[in-house]
């Protein structure tokens, strides 16, 4: 409440000077500043000073400056004899108290779209999907984009569409996106006809390697702060990834990553290239310690001006994404690419660098709720278990039982509540349970060695630190394992079951 009142007595009141409203040669307005400037301090020492207070030129506006005076006679001596200022000096408007904050408001400015910057559409068939610009028609206020196309392969078209119903139309469901594919579209009785390097079907245009390019107004798309997730940049992947340019029209700049401690270089301005250290954070504000002899202050720059850069044997937390919460060592440093192995699974990950952040923490583990970590076992359905392999940020990976990965929810399954004193036999009706070291004589994984970590009926869930697949996780049949130094048994354990 303080600081709304004391926000209402800085607004201009009856006892302020006026604001008053000058036309101006169009295009002169910013010039005419500087000359005005120029006479008010010429003027300033003689028998007749100029008494106006400010002359404003805001950004945006053609054909008129504003003067800041008490009198309206103060605004005609001042413009008098200035020849851009001609055509006002007979009529000044004085702008009203009520708008005249209004002249010093700051509008955002709208972002250029620029040739391979990324959109998202807002509406329609392909609402949220993310597209890429080919080029801007200012004129019509049309932009033609370069997209994944979203065909419904099963509509029967041409000879081979059904009679028709006369039951009301349903609403069918958006179809997934997939790449324009000319055998299918044939095989359903579509009609494709090529232009040029394009095909031509229903009216819209698709490349060779399955794109559509399509135009779209304005109003239909959204430019600010679009930021492709890199599965979404693997889909529109016509060479490498590394090749592809992540031109982005994010005019937020709040939305930075960068930290105190982080590692920068300068993309843009006079020091291109420079490299160093954040060392403080305000903002969009960034300062950083130069690596450079003949650098030795601090010097201050735009978040919009540095990226961060890592280098091969950094230890790294993934801070947004699909990989999101995992920590990892670099291995590799593309072009617009970091390559890091998972501390937690073992697995490459291919991560863009504004997603990293130096760390020296290792992963827990655990899932963003809370609820799950891996390595635990999960019941799919009533009749399948598995164990999780890998947390994404939306699903997990789990290993099932039969040996194959699936990409599951949270929501989806449920933790398996086991017995940690239960039993199994193994090829030679040796006694093993969780935590034994194993060794597979038989089946798939023949002569690999493991610790035991789960036991489900006759299937046991082996860990394996030296292995790299599943994060050293693999699945076994018990009768295929041999307990690690044990020979045949001579008791008769298990119910009777003896050697």
């Amino acid at each position: 409440m303080g600081d709304e009142i004391t926000q209402q007595a800085l607004l201009p009141g009856v006892k302020d000077p006026n604001l008053w409203m000058v036309k101006c040669r169009i295009g002169e307005e910013k010039n005419t500043s500087l000359q005005m400037m120029r006479k008010f301090i010429a003027y300033q020492h003689t028998d007749e000073p100029l008494q106006i207070k400010a002359l404003i030129a805001p950004e945006g506006v053609k054909g008129y400056v504003y003067i800041e005076s008490f009198k309206q006679s103060h605004v005609k001596q001042a413009v008098e004899g200035v020849s851009n200022l001609r055509m006002g000096l007979w009529k000044q408007t004085m702008v009203p108290i009520m708008q005249m904050v209004d002249v010093l408001r700051v509008v955002k400015a709208a972002p250029t779209l620029k040739k391979n910057a990324w959109v998202r559409l807002r509406r329609g068939v392909f609402k949220e999907d993310l597209a890429q610009v080919d080029y801007v028609d200012t004129s019509q206020n049309n932009v033609h984009l370069k997209l994944i196309p979203r065909i419904d392969y099963t509509k029967m078209r041409g000879s081979l569409r059904p009679a028709q119903t006369d039951d009301k139309r349903k609403k069918l469901p958006r179809p997934p996106q997939k790449l324009f594919d000319i055998d299918a579209i044939k095989s359903i009785g579509g009609d494709v006809n090529q232009d040029g390097d394009f095909f031509m079907f229903e009216g819209n245009r698709y490349t060779r390697k399955g794109f559509l390019y399509k135009q779209f107004n304005m109003s239909a798309i959204l430019s600010e702060g679009v930021k492709p997730t890199l599965a979404e940049l693997e889909k529109f992947e016509e060479q490498s990834l590394a090749d592809v340019e992540l031109n982005t029209t994010d005019v937020d700049e709040e939305c930075h990553n960068i930290a105190p401690g982080d590692n920068v270089e300068v993309i843009e301005g006079e020091l291109v290239n420079l490299m160093g250290k954040v060392t403080r954070v305000d903002g969009v504000r960034i300062s950083i310690k130069p690596n450079h002899e003949d650098l030795k202050d601090e010097l201050e720059f735009f978040a919009s001006e540095l990226k961060k850069y890592f280098r091969q044997g950094d230890h790294v937390k993934v801070i947004a994404g699909r990989y999101e919460g995992d920590t990892g060592l670099i291995v590799r440093v593309e072009k617009n690419l970091i390559v890091l192995f998972s501390d937690l699974t073992m697995h490459e990950l291919q991560v863009l660098p504004r997603d990293l952040q130096l760390c020296a923490d290792v992963a827990t583990g655990v899932d963003s709720l809370g609820q799950f970590q891996w390595g635990d076992m999960v019941a799919i359905d009533s009749q399948t278990v598995g164990v999780i392999v890998r947390l994404e940020k939306e699903n997990f990976q789990v290993l099932t039982m039969h040996g194959k990965i699936q990409y599951v929810r949270p929501q989806a399954v449920h933790k398996k509540k086991e017995n940690r004193r239960a039993m199994a036999l193994d090829s030679e009706q040796n006694t093993i349970q969780i935590s034994d070291i194993v060794k597979a004589v038989d089946g798939p994984y023949t002569g690999e060695h493991g610790e035991m970590r789960h036991l489900y009926r006759n299937y046991a869930f082996l860990h394996n630190k030296t292995s790299m697949d599943n994060g050293g996780i693999f699945v076994c049949k018990t009768r295929h394992l041999l307990l690690a130094g044990g020979g045949r048994s001579t008791n008769a354990g298990m119910g009777g079951v003896g050697g």
